[in-house]
């Protein structure tokens, strides 16, 4: 998700998560991007994880041999 906010009187275009609305500009947020365009904050993803580990999915672990294997 983009913004494009008034800054000192001038537009500017802002990137934002795509699941809060959380903008890079405000304190703390820091923006993953995926190859789609798709935005994806710090806090996004740690409330994901907290999802998953609450509901004992097993995570894919991208250092695991099984995971190099499939990538090549």
């Amino acid at each position: 998700m983009n913004r494009i906010l008034q800054i000192n009187g001038k537009n500017s275009f802002v990137m934002c998560c795509d699941f809060c609305a959380g903008s890079e500009l405000d304190a703390g947020v820091f923006l993953i991007a995926s190859p789609n365009g798709t935005h994806i904050c710090q806090n996004c993803v740690a409330i994901c994880a907290t999802i998953i580990d609450d509901r004992g999915i097993e995570r894919f672990d991208l250092d695991a041999p099984e995971a190099k294997e499939s990538s090549e």
